[in-house]
């Protein structure tokens, strides 16, 4: 809700990757690669940009999300 309502404040850009990290920690791991995905989104290091999105990947396998994370390979290739 914060992120849809101040999208220009200073503290959105830290929302995707606490959401990553509570989603982690809750197990809930569909939802931490969808955060970790906008992390990627956001990174200036192709490196970690590609980390993250390999994160995502695993995550989504580990979700049982068989289209998800074919999608997030494709991302993390691309």
């Amino acid at each position: 809700d914060f992120r849809r309502r101040y999208p220009s404040h200073p503290l959105a850009a830290d929302v995707p990757a606490r959401l990553a990290a509570a989603y982690l920690e809750l197990k809930d791991w569909g939802r931490a690669a969808m955060e970790l995905d906008r992390v990627a989104e956001g990174l200036t290091d192709p490196a970690a940009a590609r980390d993250a999105r390999w994160q995502a990947a695993e995550l989504q396998a580990k979700a049982g999300d068989r289209a998800a994370e074919q999608r997030a390979l494709e991302r993390y290739l691309a």
